[in-house]
């Protein structure tokens, strides 16, 4: 059970960081681009690590404060709900 959850966390993550890279070629290209709120609906799948890793691989939205401050409350969130379901706090 739990390498299935590992294998889906990694794919997720995974696709998202590769969907970043599309976004920022989109953004080049001047090409129709991917919603943001696609981005926020990933990142509480569980990929926000693939958010995040894309942003600095790619340099795409990393002057969007907007942009990081959501993020950042997500990844908060989750850091939480881990911690929770963990039994941390």
């Amino acid at each position: 059970m739990q390498e299935e959850i590992f294998i889906a966390l990694v794919g997720v993550n995974a696709f998202v960081f590769l969907l970043m890279g599309l976004d920022k070629w989109r953004a080049i290209h001047h090409k129709r681009r991917v919603p943001e709120k696609t981005f926020y609906i990933l990142a509480l799948c569980f990929g926000s690590l693939g958010v995040l890793a894309g942003m600095y691989a790619f340099r795409h939205k990393v002057s969007k404060t907007s942009f990081q401050f959501v993020l950042a409350v997500i990844i908060l969130i989750q850091i939480g709900l881990l911690a929770w379901f963990y039994g941390v706090i």
